[in-house]
């Protein structure tokens, strides 16, 4: 009773003053004490309880398992989430489903998709929750190919049916793909499976459309739903702004208050890059303004954001202002906005001092040393080019190489400079 209105405090006093501490029903009883920890965002209190299970005597069972999994992975624990693995495992119970599946979504969480992989390798049954996460995971870690992979294994294969968490995992990896025939598959799955208007998946496919170019269908898909809500209204802001159509953008932006629904500090994040974009500066202006006014705490990308306008613009001493107005301090990112600015105008002076402090910030990036040569190019100062690219060569730094993409046949095929 205690735990389910959240009174752990009370739960806890009950627990403890319990004359039996050995009885079978003690593993429950644990179990449901780190469970309501959890469910309280209280996951380090939820891992200190295991231990103090574990102290007592009290064996875990495969219920306690996927709780302390969860709670690894929401405070970021992987090192002790391994020794939880390693514990399971010597027990059998990382062979249970439940628990596998937990311990995937831990790895896929924690930024680890090979050890992700290497659990569901191993799992004897796959459920269609363990193919979801692994969809997932290969997407937000960029392994495009290896999704789409898996997501036609899961039909073949595992004769799994994809549902709206299958769709909102593996759009992202086709947004960043910017395959539009592979867009348009994923868009005839949901039409056939019926989920087309269901969130997050429609969200999803709407941002894929617009980062794939077709900004038209993205917005078909936003004026399809009902009654869009901050995502969906978020969503089709940034796919404008993205694609440089920062009037409409705004238009979005002021239908979206009208609607009744409150932008978040998302919405005002793609707002102020849609007004850097577009170069729509007293927009940006008061977009930043109204943060303030709403409650809303201005972040370091917000800060970026009206930092990249202003210096796009050429306006470097209100940008200076800006910068100088953040309360923990200017950040790299920030930094960075400005030299962006710097490069455009060739401000030689100021994107000197700009790069001394990012230097100073520990920042090391590729790209800011061709941004500085770029500046001195621009400029005409052939030899301080030369000392920049020296210093890079001695650094053993090397900026990425640009790269295109077309589709060939319904694959994305990326290509550089010489392979035509």
């Amino acid at each position: 009773m205690y735990m389910k209105r959240g009174a752990v405090s009370d739960a806890r006093r009950v627990f403890d003053a319990m004359p039996d501490p050995d009885a079978p029903s003690t593993t429950a009883h644990y179990n449901a004490l780190i469970k309501t920890h959890i469910t309280l965002s209280r996951f380090d209190r939820s891992l200190s309880t295991y231990l103090a299970m574990v102290r007592s005597g009290v064996q875990p069972d495969r219920f306690t398992f996927p709780l302390l999994f969860k709670a690894c992975s929401a405070v970021g624990k992987s090192e002790t989430g391994r020794q939880i693995h390693s514990w399971a495992a010597k027990n059998g119970f990382d062979s249970d489903v439940a628990v596998a599946t937990a311990l995937l979504h831990m790895y896929a969480e924690s930024g680890d998709p090979e050890s992700a992989i290497h659990m569901f390798e191993s799992m004897t049954h796959k459920d269609l929750i363990a193919w979801n996460c692994l969809i997932a995971c290969s997407a937000s870690h960029g392994l495009i190919d290896d999704a789409f992979d898996l997501f036609v294994d899961m039909q073949r294969s595992g004769g799994f049916k994809p549902n709206v968490s299958t769709l909102a995992g593996l759009l992202p990896a086709v947004a960043h793909s910017g395959s539009l025939h592979s867009c348009k598959s994923c868009h005839a799955f949901m039409v056939r499976d019926g989920v087309e208007s269901v969130e997050p998946a429609s969200t999803a496919l709407m941002d894929a459309y617009a980062k794939c170019g077709d900004v038209p269908a993205a917005r078909a898909l936003f004026d399809a739903m009902r009654e869009p809500g901050v995502v969906a209204w978020t969503s089709i802001i940034a796919a404008h702004g993205i694609q440089g159509l920062g009037g409409e953008a705004l238009s979005l932006f002021e239908a979206m208050k009208a609607s009744g629904v409150e932008p978040n500090r998302i919405t005002y994040l793609v707002v102020l890059s849609a007004c850097a974009h577009a170069g729509l500066v007293e927009r940006g202006r008061e977009c930043f303004r109204l943060m303030e006014e709403h409650g809303i705490a201005r972040e370091e990308e917000h800060y970026a954001c009206m930092v990249d306008m202003l210096g796009r613009a050429g306006l470097f001493e209100e940008a200076m202002r800006v910068i100088w107005s953040m309360r923990a301090g200017p950040s790299a990112g920030v930094w960075e906005a400005l030299l962006g600015g710097c490069r455009v105008h060739g401000k030689v002076g100021l994107g000197e001092y700009v790069a001394g402090r990012l230097f100073s910030l520990g920042a090391a990036e590729p790209g800011l040393y061709v941004l500085l040569s770029n500046i001195y190019a621009s400029a005409g100062l052939w030899a301080e080019v030369g000392r920049v690219r020296a210093l890079m060569r001695a650094r053993g730094l090397r900026k990425e190489v640009g790269w295109s993409l077309v589709e060939d046949r319904g694959r994305p095929v990326r290509f550089i400079s010489g392979d035509l």
